[in-house]
């Protein structure tokens, strides 16, 4: 019974029985806003959210405490028994160490892609240019023909050395063109192995 008016007691409340600190108002103003529990904030894990079960492909979640070992392991975990979930837990360190390795490779990868795309732009500028060049000989060598059929007409050539100079002519043509062909055809595979890579 006691305790029953000592309960009473202690919840009753006399209002302005001292000098207020703060006004009413602001007291109803703080008192009406909603209140947030605030927890310290969690240090933010390189992988959170990013490891995967091998099996469910629920995320796997962390335990153990930092700055020791902190380990993953599926969500399903000794809840549900799913025999493709990975029963085995994950020391994050381990798995940093992995993914670090991966992502170096795929830098590397990346250096050689870029290095080999460097060396074909080389080459083909280089083929470029022989083409340039072998299409200005091959235009002047035509112009040849011409004089030369010119000089026949004009008897200043006899017809052996028209045909002797227009077979040297077209003989230097054709090489000229095959050299062109097989620069254009070693440029192509050039881009398309570029391309597989």
């Amino acid at each position: 019974e006691d305790d029953d008016i000592r309960e009473k007691l202690a919840n009753i409340v006399i209002e302005n029985t001292h000098e207020a600190i703060i006004t009413q108002e602001l007291f109803d103003s703080v008192q009406a806003k909603p209140r947030i529990k605030t927890s310290p904030p969690r240090e933010k894990r390189m992988l959170s959210g990013l490891v995967k079960c091998g099996g469910c492909k629920r995320n796997m979640v962390q335990y153990g405490k930092f700055p020791y070992a902190l380990w993953y392991r599926c969500a399903n975990f000794g809840v549900v028994i799913n025999e493709q979930c990975c029963q085995e837990s994950y020391r994050e360190a381990e798995l940093n160490e992995l993914v670090i390795a991966a992502v170096k490779n795929e830098l590397q990868k990346a250096s050689e892609l870029i290095d080999k795309q460097k060396a074909f732009k080389q080459k083909a500028k280089k083929y470029e240019h022989r083409i340039q060049l072998l299409n200005k000989e091959i235009s002047e060598m035509k112009q040849q023909k011409v004089d030369a059929y010119i000089k026949l007409t004009k008897k200043q050539l006899t017809e052996d050395e028209f045909y002797k100079i227009k077979n040297d002519i077209e003989e230097g043509i054709h090489t000229r063109e095959e050299e062109i062909h097989m620069y254009s055809i070693d440029s192509m595979s050039a881009e398309e192995s570029k391309r597989i890579d």
